[in-house]
């Protein structure tokens, strides 16, 4: 057989052993006795569930039944606590990427706005404008890669310290880790478009007079 959580999604399985009730001595079958039945079947519960109580009452008439539940309301009833968590978090890292977008615009657009002279020299000199536009999205790529790969690696190390805590869930899932990179370059790029543009719209002739 294979593990099972009966202390809680958050506990580590410990050794236990299936004793057939037949080897169970009688002084002891009271601790013993079970007390769940669980079945397995692609019937909807609707339906199943009447069939169940006639089937016990054919065996065993005095038999109560009560407590009935689908397997997926267990799990969220353990896992309730910790999804109120994930939700809370979830929209703190929300508020935490569009600040950081807003961020990236502000800074850049503070640089594009002094800047403007020397973009104009180089659009003097020859330059494109999507040169120019590759130049600005460097700025903030380049800072935001680097920011990225630190995440990573601590975001990693966070997740092997919290694995006890994690149900169902590898630490190093590699598809949460593309789409939380993914997500950050998508903001990072959001953030620096508007001054890249701006920058790639400067009249060289009047940004080289502004001096």
């Amino acid at each position: 057989m294979g593990d099972v959580r009966v202390r809680g999604l958050e506990t580590t399985s410990e050794p236990q052993v299936y004793l057939p009730c037949e080897q169970v001595p009688d002084a002891s079958l009271i601790a013993y006795t079970p007390k769940d039945l669980v079945v397995r079947s692609s019937a909807d519960s609707a339906v199943l569930l009447p069939a169940l109580r006639r089937v016990i009452a054919g065996a065993d008439p005095q038999q109560p039944i009560s407590d009935v539940r689908t397997l997926s309301d267990i799990v969220g009833a353990e896992t309730a606590p910790r999804s109120v968590q994930v939700r809370v978090l979830g929209s703190f890292a929300a508020v935490a990427v569009l600040l950081a977008g807003i961020g990236i615009h502000g800074l850049l657009a503070f640089a594009v706005s002094n800047r403007a002279q020397e973009i104009g020299v180089r659009m003097a000199l020859g330059a494109r404008r999507n040169d120019i536009l590759r130049l600005v999205l460097r700025q903030g790529l380049v800072p935001a890669a680097a920011g990225t790969l630190a995440g990573v690696a601590l975001a990693y190390a966070a997740g092997r310290a919290l694995e006890a805590l994690l149900a169902g869930v590898s630490p190093r899932d590699a598809t949460a880790f593309l789409a939380a990179v993914a997500l950050a370059f998508v903001m990072t790029i959001a953030g620096s478009l508007g001054p890249a543009l701006r920058a790639a719209r400067v009249d060289p002739l009047a940004a080289i007079r502004v001096e």
